[in-house]
């Protein structure tokens, strides 16, 4: 299927679904027995980019249009007890991201699409103006025995291990509070997908494409074929999460031309007072045998208005292995965090806070950054202002940041959002990359009905390097269940 057979066959599930969301919406009051959920979700932004290293200027405009139906109803007379039950559920999302505008040079007459596969100069291969994808869309029964529920069609899948969105099916449960099983199989969501649009939590690395009409591959050898990527895998968990729990998890992701990942995954948490709580995750990546993830925090609250934290966290990045990344060394980060909480009142809380990074680069040495961070929330004279602010020394160069927000109601359905933020950045390995950024923005929220708030905001930045830069976006978002 061609990518504009592609686009007219999802355009015409989104007008389905929009055609489908009017008949339920005109009849929810009749159905009792089922529950509706309808969202819909529009922004339209409009922005300017100067590009700092050619005589290239960027006018944009892009509406993002998301609409969603979730329907469900009970199969079985309700449950006796504390049994829950049994109910069917169905939720479709679709999602239109359409860009409009031009790429064109400044000193002279000169304006160009990059979508244009005619033009040798400025096609670019990975550029698009319309996308349009399901980002959800499936069938689920839950309430059953033992907690179980079991899910078909297009989903989200997540862990430790990441996120993946999934053709196929995943299933839950819990014969105990202390035992309780997970698992997962399907087809990974790529760009390439039927209904596909972006490919957000596709392997990393290689680049596959379907190719526009007229483009031979021979012109873009860098771009592979579309390939079925296979992802399975599974959660036990054991314990109960107030004195220790444990879960440990597997994941095997694959294509035709073999494996692309094998991780498992433990995690370990523990809140035996409140006062108290310990968390622990580690990610082993088996193809590579190493390390891929680790974390561990741990939280002390004396008293209720006061808490303190301390995190570590190691991360090794990890591409497709078929990618020409796995060529190069892996850059091992190492952070820390160190910080603390004071929230006295619920309108008023300050907080502190100390990081330090470490970067190994093997032959090419180490890195070493320290940073202190710090944020307050209050109000004052009916405003709500929240301030924070960082800075950072070390082997990336010295950056520092002071951000505000300030919201206040004007009328019962109006109300100002204010923001602003100075960061001041010098980066060592590229000379002439330094300055201070000063950005803006302001917006009002209306709401229009009970589900229904419009906002409207209006942004402008400005640093010595990229100039002067504005945004207009307006969002519409509708709500209602029934």
């Amino acid at each position: 299927m061609s990518r504009s057979e592609l686009t007219r066959s999802v355009a015409t599930a989104f007008a389905l679904l929009v055609f489908g969301v009017a008949v339920v919406g005109s009849g929810v009051g009749l159905a009792r027995a089922d529950d509706f959920h309808i969202d819909s979700d529009t922004a339209f932004q409009a922005y300017e980019v100067r590009s700092p290293g050619t005589a290239v200027f960027m006018a944009r405009r892009r509406l993002l249009q998301t609409l969603a139906l979730t329907w469900s109803r009970p199969v079985a007379e309700p449950a006796v007890g504390d049994e829950p039950t049994p109910r069917v559920a169905a939720s479709l999302r679709l999602r239109l991201d359409q860009d409009f505008g031009q790429t064109c040079l400044i000193d002279r007459d000169y304006c160009a699409r990059a979508t244009e596969s005619g033009a040798r100069g400025s096609y670019q291969p990975l550029a698009s103006d319309t996308d349009v994808d399901a980002p959800e869309a499936w069938v689920e029964l839950r309430g059953l025995p033992a907690a179980g529920r079991l899910r078909l069609g297009r989903h989200l899948s997540f862990g430790p291990a990441g996120m993946l969105r999934l053709d196929g099916a995943s299933g839950h449960v819990a014969p105990s509070a202390w035992l309780s099983f997970q698992a997962f199989g399907g087809a990974v969501v790529r760009q390439t997908s039927l209904a596909g649009g972006v490919g957000t939590f596709e392997p990393q690395g290689i680049v596959r494409r379907d190719l526009d009409d007229g483009v031979s591959p021979e012109r873009v050898p860098w771009i592979d074929e579309p390939t079925t990527t296979w992802a399975a895998g599974g959660t036990v968990s054991l314990g109960h999460a107030r004195y220790l729990q444990a879960r440990v998890g597997y994941r095997h992701i694959l294509e035709d031309a073999g494996n692309v990942a094998a991780t498992g995954a433990l995690t370990l948490t523990s809140n035996p007072v409140p006062a108290f709580s310990v968390t622990a995750r580690g990610v082993w990546d088996f193809i590579g045998a190493g390390v891929q993830d680790a974390q561990a925090e741990v939280t002390v609250a004396p008293h209720e208005t006061l808490s303190f934290r301390a995190r570590a966290e190691h991360h090794v990045p990890r591409f497709d292995y078929g990618s020409i990344w796995m060529y190069f060394d892996l850059v091992p980060i190492t952070e820390g965090l160190l910080s603390a909480t004071f929230h006295p009142t619920r309108r008023f809380e300050v907080g502190v806070g100390a990081r330090a990074r470490y970067a190994s680069l093997g032959a090419q040495g180490e890195e070493q950054d320290v940073g202190f961070e710090g944020h307050g929330l209050f109000r004052a004279l009916g405003f709500d202002v929240a301030l924070s602010g960082s800075t950072w020394g070390g082997d990336l160069g010295p950056v520092a940041s002071v951000l505000v927000d300030i919201q206040r109601p004007i009328v019962w359905w109006a109300r100002l959002d204010a923001r602003a933020s100075v960061w001041h950045f010098d980066d060592p390995l590229r000379e002439g990359l330094y300055g201070t950024s000063v950005a803006e923005a302001l917006g009002v929220i209306f709401t229009l009905s009970e589900p229904t708030t419009l906002r409207l905001d209006f942004e402008h930045s400005y640093n010595r390097v990229a100039g002067n830069r504005f945004r207009f976006i307006a969002h519409l978002s509708v709500d209602v269940w029934r």
